[in-house]
């Protein structure tokens, strides 16, 4: 009986993996590194693979914004849970600047803003974030064009940390507590 080795397994994989390894390769090296042969080679399979679940490389791409926008959503959704709006404000701007995975994801999704297939992603993203911040700051007192500006800046803090970030070599992209702390303690009235 013939062996069922790694490339007998690899073989079947299924469109979330492809989408798993396509979000993978635009954390390091952003959208336009996402392509059919390199991704096959990858993950040891021919591209025929690829094709039985993708029509084209840009649909693979809009998958993959389309489940980093679902996580996003669900992430954000999960620590607006609380009663008190400082704590929740806090957590909210801890996780943008400190959870490293994602905002490597996110530095590769706005360094090709202006690709037509990731415009409306980041777009979204943008608006949704500066929103939510919006109605965070409101919540803890701040007037709502005062609400409105801190989110703006908040977001373009976050939008620039993980772009300056992007560029560094790997041991040097995490964030620090302290940083993180100095951000909160800049950014949320007392």
């Amino acid at each position: 009986m013939a062996s069922r080795g790694p490339s007998a397994r690899r073989q079947r994989l299924s469109a979330p993996d492809w989408i798993d390894a396509a979000l993978k390769v635009i954390a390091e090296n952003g959208v336009e590194a996402v392509a059919v042969e390199p991704l096959a080679q990858r993950l040891g399979v021919t591209k025929g693979s690829f094709y039985a679940h993708f029509s084209s490389r840009n649909a693979l791409v809009v998958a993959a914004l389309e489940q980093w926008k679902s996580d996003e959503t669900a992430c954000t959704s999960a620590l607006l849970v609380g009663d008190d709006p400082l704590v929740v404000l806090s957590t909210l701007i801890g996780s943008m600047f400190g959870d490293h995975q994602r905002g490597k994801v996110y530095a590769g999704i706005c360094a090709a803003g202006a690709d037509p297939l990731v415009t409306p992603y980041a777009l979204d993203h943008a608006l949704a974030k500066v929103q939510i911040l919006t109605d965070l700051y409101g919540s803890v007192g701040l007037p709502k064009a005062v609400a409105a500006q801190r989110a703006e800046l908040t977001y373009t803090a976050y939008m620039g940390h993980w772009r300056v970030k992007a560029m560094l070599p790997l041991a040097e992209t995490g964030s620090t507590n302290s940083y993180i702390d100095h951000l909160i303690d800049t950014l949320i009235p007392s």
